[in-house]
C-alpha cells in the first residue's frame, strides 16, 4: 500500500475517533451538525473529512443522520431496532 493511501486511512480513523470522542462527551442524544462541525473544525478537520467520518459512522450504525441537519447517537438497542425497520 502506498504511503499516501496509508495516510488517508490514518486520517479516516483519526476523524472517526475524534467524532466518537466528541459525541460521547455530550449528554444529549440529538446533535446539530453545526455544533459537531464547529468542534471538529476547531480540531483542524475539513468539512469533507467530517462528512466522510459521519457517513462511515452511519454505515457502522453508530449514529443516525436526521432531518433538519441533526444526528442521533445510537445505542446498541436503538441500532438493532433501526436495522430491523429497514430490513422489512
Amino acid at each position: 500500500m502506498p504511503i499516501s493511501e496509508l495516510s488517508n486511512v490514518n486520517r479516516s480513523t483519526e476523524i472517526q475517533i475524534a467524532l466518537q470522542t466528541l459525541l460521547s462527551r455530550q449528554r444529549q442524544g440529538v446533535f446539530t451538525l453545526y455544533d459537531v462541525g464547529q468542534g471538529m473544525m476547531a480540531q483542524g478537520f475539513t468539512e469533507t473529512e467530517i462528512m466522510d467520518g459521519l457517513i462511515k459512522l452511519t454505515h457502522d450504525r453508530t449514529i443516525e443522520l436526521l432531518p433538519g441537519n441533526q444526528l442521533r447517537v445510537l445505542t446498541r438497542r436503538t441500532a438493532e431496532v433501526s436495522f430491523m425497520r429497514t430490513a422489512r
